[in-house]
């Protein structure tokens, strides 16, 4: 084998090894979550959180949202959506564009509630036609056209709205 050959392997090896420990590090969360030790679901979620999982990132995001194990703060939670959001996950994308509808840890915003909640919907968050639709019937033809658009731009790009 030559060491070329041989750094890949290892460097397979690793990254294999990373992400075990990180799915063994959220079961742990989702153990202690189900167990209603939400302390302990958080701290074994932060961490894989604050390295950018996005599942991680979406617990982290409901913990603050609900005031589970932590105390409750609609700012944080929105901004942990985002990010999960941004990296693509579709209940992240739902629940930051309800945030956008009800301004609750951001700025009201019907046209980013219709962008995120749409994206959700693409991804399969049945729930998000609820939440597009409630945003559209408080904007113009011209707004949702446009969220449409914005909407459409990042599902082809995956570029954050």
């Amino acid at each position: 084998m030559s060491a070329a050959v041989g750094a890949v392997v290892v460097g397979v090896s690793i990254w294999l090894a990373a992400h075990a420990v990180a799915a063994d590090e959220f079961a742990r969360g989702l153990s202690a979550y189900n167990a209603a030790d939400y302390r302990t679901a958080f701290d074994a979620w932060y961490p894989l959180a604050d390295e950018n999982d996005p599942k991680a990132q979406a617990a982290i995001a409901f913990l603050y949202l609900k005031g589970l194990g932590v105390r409750q703060d609609d700012v944080r939670a929105a901004d942990w959506y985002r990010r999960a959001a941004q990296r693509g996950r579709p209940e992240a994308q739902f629940f930051l564009g309800t945030l956008y509808y009800l301004g609750r840890g951001v700025p009201q915003n019907d046209q980013l509630a219709h962008v995120w909640c749409e994206i959700a919907l693409a991804g399969g968050v049945t729930a998000g036609l609820d939440c597009r639709d409630a945003a559209s019937a408080r904007m113009t033809r011209a707004d949702v056209r446009e969220a449409y658009r914005m909407a459409a731009r990042w599902l082809d790009a995956q570029s954050p709205p």
